[in-house]
């Protein structure tokens, strides 16, 4: 077997797109944007008769106590031959132990099964916890657009209309809007208490992703206001729904379901049959794994609110696409040592370190005169 590293982002991304599990976090142009924000990138090959076998998009970070290898949505077993895992990982586990990785998180772009899982434990992996979504709505968009609309929530259906009819227009944004969007964004996570990455960081994925033709802003707009806006990458046939946002004013207006509605379209237009919503509750995915009807939500909040993910997800599903669920996030340990002190003893003396600081800002009661005369 040969381990190649390559350079070449149309041979890598002509690859990774027409593998039937391809996934833009793999796409070259990804590892490129996540260099700029401390990740190493590098695209591995496993080799074996001049046929290529799998392999994996890595993304190398230097920690205090070692480096950390990651393969987002990977690796990628062509044909998803199962006897190829073993020579795959074999490639990649060479390459993480060359440059000092200390563990290899992988997330296999794969419906979750107990085949699967079993064969990753066999070969020295462990459950752990995600980084992606692990459970996803995926919209079939071979069909034509009038059976893709069939599909949707009735109720979707009449909100994408009543937006139209209110006089909400969906346009494409450009570097210039980047702005609007991202103060879109950090309303809606204010309002939904979602963690979002600076700026900088949205401008530099745009930047490198829109250049190869992998991304694309729309805006939705009231009267020359800007109400909502997604953030779309593709990759072959496949587009992905990764960041949304939208304003807490004239929502009554529906400006986020025609958004959405105009993005399916979109992503159709350019040729891609799916279309990933990226990301809803776990518990949705679990259910639908074991043929459950669908999990409700958690009991309201005080204030009547859906939690964060259960509201999107009650938006998501409108738009009538298939429940998918990963395998998971699953981490192969190269130094037992050094993992158990990232896992676990840092975490520790984070909590200590913090309980001290909070004692410390506590105000000191001064004792009474009797008290310190020793009565």
């Amino acid at each position: 077997m040969e381990v190649k590293l390559l350079d070449e982002p149309e041979e890598w991304d002509a690859w990774v797109s027409g593998h039937p599990a391809g996934n833009v976090l793999q796409a070259f142009e990804w590892g490129e944007f996540k260099s700029e924000f401390g990740w190493q990138p590098l695209r591995v090959w496993a080799c074996e008769g001049g046929a290529v076998l799998g392999g994996a998009q890595l993304l190398l970070r230097q920690l205090p106590i070692g480096k950390v290898a990651y393969a987002p949505r990977g690796p990628l077993i062509s044909d998803n031959d199962s006897s190829a895992w073993p020579k795959v990982l074999q490639a990649i586990h060479e390459i993480c132990r060359e440059r000092g990785a200390f563990f290899l998180k992988i997330e296999p772009p794969l419906a979750n099964s107990k085949a699967l899982t079993g064969r990753l434990q066999a070969l020295g992996f462990k459950q752990a916890d995600e980084v992606q979504p692990r459970s996803t709505l995926i919209v079939d968009l071979k069909p034509d657009l009038r059976t893709i609309s069939a599909r949707l929530n009735i109720k979707t259906r009449y909100n994408i209309g009543l937006a139209g009819r209110k006089g909400v227009t969906v346009s494409e944004g450009t570097e210039a809007d980047l702005l609007a969007f991202y103060r879109l964004l950090q309303e809606t996570c204010w309002r939904r208490q979602f963690n979002i990455h600076t700026l900088e960081y949205y401008s530099r994925v745009w930047y490198h992703l829109e250049r190869k033709g992998m991304a694309q802003l729309l805006l939705a707009s009231h009267e020359g206001e800007v109400l909502a806006a997604a953030m779309l990458f593709v990759l072959g046939t496949r587009a992905y729904y990764m960041y949304g946002a939208s304003a807490s004013r004239g929502r009554n207006l529906k400006p986020a379901e025609l958004l959405q509605w105009e993005a399916i379209k979109w992503a159709k237009s350019v040729g891609c049959t799916e279309y990933d919503l990226w990301g809803i509750p776990d518990e949705v995915g679990q259910a639908a794994e074991a043929g459950l009807d669908e999990q409700r939500a958690p009991d309201h909040p005080e204030d009547g609110t859906l939690p964060a993910l259960w509201g999107v997800y009650q938006f998501k599903k409108g738009f009538g696409g298939r429940v998918v669920r990963f395998a998971g996030a699953l981490d192969y340990v190269y130094s037992p040592a050094r993992y158990w002190l990232w896992m676990t003893g840092l975490p520790y003396l984070r909590q200590v370190a913090a309980r001290l600081r909070l004692q410390q800002r506590q105000p000191q009661l001064r004792p009474r005169a009797a008290a310190a005369e020793g009565v």
